[in-house]
């Protein structure tokens, strides 16, 4: 069985007091991916870990994927970044970060976009620093790295400046003296500031979060997401995340996704509060939560399809309550709009899980 995390207390309803981006963002999307496929080798030929997954994120905009572990969400971060391990193979109609075309960059053409159109925020600050570093040497050093060509050089106290600077912006007490500590002389909460200053001293187009505050607590936790919230000043966020209350609280939409499929897409408070997926409905219904009524938790029966198991129809069918022999057909997201699903036998509004 599998239980995912609760929301916060008061998660959903929070949601609609977020900022809401422009309608008109400045420029290109930060993220225009369109049918994304990622295919690994295997004995029975190649698997689609990843299959036909588009998504759009504006500048300014937060856009949440949730799921079950195993479910894709980390895949599709990596394929964004072009980052999938060997031997796996990307494919898409379309991948552009700041109208940057993704698919037509070489190796080093594309190490020059990672950390200066894209900014990754890790799940453990501690692996993604190096040790013998200090902060400072790391976030200058990146600062260089990706400096327009042709001017003059800046010198190292400029970089060591713009590295206090980024400490600063992100809520570090005493920046002079922290940008020379090293990774093991900080706290976790700290070492995750540190690490969203790296993500942003580029001012990128995209940051990339994959799971940035599961080893927090919750204080340091939510300190965090508005920090993250704080800063899509004009860069959008992907926001990886088993945690439906974490994408209540700073997106504003929310993709579930399941078995390397968008199953449902919207609004973030429209879809937590009136799914249309079976799989969505499960996810709420499994997340303990305050509840007046004490109303038990519904575990989702089953595990997540292996790669081996992967079915051209309905991925979700097997553990679906809702299950109908069309499911053997593969849906598409409908209806076109704010608010999308894939299913045959969506719930109507009589049957809408309550969150």
């Amino acid at each position: 069985m599998s239980t995912p995390d609760a929301p916060h207390a008061g998660g959903t309803a929070r949601a609609a007091g977020k900022p809401v981006p422009a309608s008109s963002p400045v420029g290109s999307p930060a993220l225009d991916l369109q049918d994304l496929r990622v295919d690994f080798p295997t004995p029975l030929g190649e698997v689609g870990i990843v299959d036909g997954v588009s998504l759009s994120i504006a500048r300014g905009e937060a856009l949440g994927m949730v799921g079950e572990s195993g479910s894709g969400k980390t895949m599709i971060a990596l394929a964004c970044l072009r980052m999938v391990p060997e031997p796996g193979r990307v494919a898409a109609t379309r991948l552009r970060v700041a109208d940057r075309d993704l698919l037509a960059l070489d190796e080093p053409a594309l190490c020059a976009v990672r950390g200066a159109d894209v900014g990754v925020v890790f799940q453990n600050p501690m692996t993604a620093f190096n040790p013998v570093r200090t902060i400072g040497e790391q976030l200058a050093a990146t600062w260089l790295r990706h400096r327009p060509a042709g001017g003059a050089r800046p010198s190292r106290r400029e970089a060591r400046e713009r590295a206090i600077a980024a400490l600063r912006e992100v809520g570090i007490a005493a920046p002079e003296r922290r940008v020379d500590a090293y990774p093991h002389q900080m706290s976790g909460g700290m070492l995750q500031r540190a690490l969203i200053a790296h993500a942003m001293i580029n001012q990128p187009a995209l940051i990339v979060a994959d799971e940035p505050t599961t080893a927090l607590d919750a204080t340091v936790q939510a300190q965090i997401l508005d920090l993250l919230r704080a800063r899509l000043a004009n860069a959008g966020l992907l926001l990886v995340t088993h945690d439906l209350g974490v994408a209540a609280e700073i997106c504003d939409r929310v993709a579930v996704v399941y078995a390397g499929r968008v199953v449902e897409v919207g609004p973030a408070r429209e879809l937590l509060e009136s799914p249309r997926h079976p799989y969505t409905q499960a996810l709420l219904a499994a997340a303990p939560r305050l509840d007046p009524e004490r109303r038990p938790l519904a575990p989702i029966p089953g595990a997540p399809p292996s790669p081996a198991d992967l079915v051209a129809g309905c991925r979700y069918a097997p553990r679906c309550p809702r299950a109908v022999p069309r499911c053997g057909e593969r849906p598409r997201l409908a209806p076109e709009g704010p608010h999308a699903y894939a299913c045959w036998n969506p719930a109507d509004d009589a049957r809408r899980a309550k969150p």
